[in-house]
């Protein structure tokens, strides 16, 4: 009775957060993160049809399993999130999808006591920290690491069945309560202002925190080389624009920083990069 209780009140809980899902597909749908919001929508449909199918009978692990390798989507889409090119990569996540969720084939010759095999969770359990990584210096980074952990606890313990009997049946509500949770967070902290931040520094700082290291590390490369080859006296660092010097241009600045983001917000930095060729050019590059 109290484990289906708990069932009940996570899926109230995660579906709750329906509404930090929709708040965060509503900014991204015009840039190159809508893809990865998508997969995030994926896997909360996929959590919630997990706790129906916990509810109906259907054995925990598994299931857990299954929603757990459905998390690592979106956070592995990131890194495909520039155009263009974004599309594709969508077939690399389907592919790491397909890897991960291959032990579940052995259901088909055994009905219990189903456990994923070491190497594949272990591979999963590595996605998650290299994800982790990508956020943990952006004020995402204490939610990605928590996530991870939870997710690498889950997969210990499936990985150990005879260890932890029926601990799956505790873990999986209890790791849809804490996902619905960290999604409220996500979305209060996205509200939040960098404190003291212009405009323009606050929009680097926005992009670095949603898009992680590597992407942040790429545009701070492009930009300072480019930077340095044109003699703007501008140099792009982890925390903002530093100004070298006395003669730098704002305007060539801000052209240059815009035809780099371009790439991932064609919408909002089509005009700033001095390419404004209207809303059917835009239509295209978001295609």
């Amino acid at each position: 009775m109290l484990n289906q209780l708990g069932s009940l009140i996570a899926l109230a809980l995660l579906a709750a957060a329906g509404y930090p899902i929709l708040a965060v597909w509503r900014p991204q749908r015009r840039t190159s993160l809508r893809h990865a919001s998508g997969w995030l929508a994926l896997a909360w449909f996929g959590w919630m049809a997990a706790l129906i199918g916990k509810l109906a009978g259907v054995d925990s692990a598994p299931l857990l399993y299954a929603v757990i390798c459905g998390t690592a989507a979106p956070a592995v889409a990131v890194f495909g999130a520039r155009l263009p090119g974004m599309v594709g990569w969508n077939f690399v996540v389907a592919g790491l999808l397909a890897v991960l969720l291959f032990p579940l084939a052995s259901l088909i010759h055994r009905s219990d006591g189903w456990s994923p095999d070491e190497p594949t969770a272990i591979f999963a359990g590595l996605v998650f920290l290299v994800a982790a990584i990508n956020y943990l210096p952006t004020r995402y980074g204490y939610l990605a690491g928590s996530l991870a952990l939870v997710s690498w606890i889950d997969l210990a313990v499936l990985t150990s069945p005879a260890r932890w009997p029926g601990a799956p049946d505790v873990l999986l509500p209890a790791s849809a309560a804490a996902l619905g949770l960290a999604l409220w967070i996500g979305l209060a902290l996205s509200g939040r202002r960098h404190a003291g931040s212009d405009e323009f520094r606050g929009r680097w700082l926005a992009f670095r925190d949603r898009y992680g290291v590597v992407w942040a590390r790429r545009v701070i490369d492009q930009f300072n080389r480019s930077s340095a080859a044109a003699n703007f006296g501008v140099t792009l660092g982890w925390n903002g624009f530093e100004q070298q010097g006395d003669d730098a241009d704002s305007l060539d600045v801000s052209r240059l920083f815009g035809r780099l983001m371009k790439r991932f917000e064609p919408t909002t930095y089509q005009q700033l990069a001095g390419e404004d060729h209207g809303p059917e050019a835009i239509r295209s590059a978001n295609r």
